[in-house]
């Protein structure tokens, strides 16, 4: 089977995602070079790539891209299109010249969360036109699948599971840089990513006094670039507990700071699902989450994880102090978690889950053919 994918960003889950299904099927991969030219050396060499020109949003230069696009895509005659992302502008023109293939799309967010500005620049009407046109919708996990039949009644039918693949791409940087821990007794927290009013950071600032008092030989890193950090720096009451910064991570930083990582935090307020927490199961890493969207659905508690309320700095704080004061349950559960992962979220299962439903969009694509074919 022919899969052409189109990834406009995230380049991290496209990448392994494409990787993955490379095993299983001929795959074309289609994305920005702008974002995705320095990331072509992760991809397997089975897959072809088609880096394109590809405009940003509010650019009148989209017209000719889509001709472009559409030209490509017709040459090379795959059996299923399929959007990595539903966040899409221009390409809903596009739509109607893919037709005659079996279209997916994958939601990664069913609605866009508290103070993300980044998704909110497509507004939310293209979107779901993508999805109302999809043949099959993919949502990472059983709750946000309730909430996309919830929003698209009309699509309950077409909506499937495929998990949120384990990001290892960090873990083979960090292989191939052989890092290694560094020499350093204090217990590393990790709050990694992009800083939004729905990740819940406010509620890990104000948990570490509650810690300190108690536990003092503790860093807390915090990574990522997003909203302005000020009213984030004006509620830390003791700077030296930690270490900010407040930029884009480079690929490289990233994976040292999660080999030196013994604990990652995701104290959201809202989710969908997180990559994040992808890349801390590969790096077997003890984690620590709210009960949010999908983030506590894959995780059992005290085993393979410790999920608390969100938005309640006192259990983050008694989680915290769990897992500081006992490196043993800490390698514990994160080793479990990493089997976890590997078990119910690896990309040979995951590619076999893709597959069924390619699969099962070709058949549906056939048979409505059949039943309603052209006019001679």
């Amino acid at each position: 089977m022919h899969v052409l994918l189109l990834a406009p960003a995230i380049q991290d889950y496209c990448i392994e995602y494409a990787n993955a299904l490379a095993k299983r099927a001929n795959v074309t991969f289609v994305a920005p070079s702008r974002y995705f030219k320095d990331y072509v050396a992760f991809l397997d060499e089975r897959i072809d790539v088609r880096l394109m020109d590809w405009p940003r949003h509010r650019s009148p230069k989209n017209i000719i891209f889509l001709f472009q696009l559409i030209r490509l895509v017709r040459s090379l005659n795959p059996d299923i299109v399929h959007f990595l992302t539903e966040s899409v502008i221009w390409l809903n023109f596009a739509v109607p010249a893919f037709r005659k293939y079996g279209l997916v799309t994958t939601i990664h967010d069913v609605q866009y969360h508290v103070g993300d500005h980044a998704s909110r620049r497509v507004p939310r009407r293209f979107a779901d036109s993508l999805i109302a046109n999809s043949d099959r919708i993919i949502v990472h996990g059983a709750a946000l699948r309730t909430q996309a039949e919830h929003k698209y009644t009309r699509r309950k039918g077409s909506i499937e599971i495929l998990p949120h693949l384990e990001l290892r791409r960090y873990v083979h940087i960090a292989r191939k840089n052989q890092f290694r821990r560094r020499d350093d007794p204090t217990v590393n927290v990790l709050f990694f990513g992009r800083i939004y009013a729905y990740k819940g950071l406010d509620v890990l600032i104000r948990s570490i006094p509650l810690v300190t008092d108690e536990f003092p030989n503790i860093r807390v890193i915090i990574a990522g670039e997003g909203d302005d950090f000020a009213p984030y720096q004006k509620l830390i009451k003791d700077p030296k507990f930690f270490e900010i910064r407040n930029r884009r991570i480079p690929d490289d930083e990233t994976a040292q700071l999660f080999t030196d990582a013994d604990i990652v935090v995701l104290p959201y307020v809202e989710a969908s699902q997180s990559g994040v927490l992808a890349v801390a199961h590969a790096f077997a890493k003890s984690v620590i989450v709210t009960d949010v969207g999908e983030l506590g659905q894959g995780i059992r508690d005290g085993e393979s994880g410790l999920i608390i309320k969100p938005g309640d700095e006192i259990a983050l704080a008694d989680a915290i102090l769990t897992l500081a004061q006992d490196a043993t349950l800490r390698h514990q559960i994160g080793a479990a978690g990493q089997a976890e992962a590997e078990r119910t979220a690896s990309p040979e299962l995951v590619a076999e889950c893709a597959m069924q439903i390619y699969e099962k969009t070709v058949t549906s694509r056939l048979m409505h053919m059949q039943q309603y074919p052209k006019p001679a």
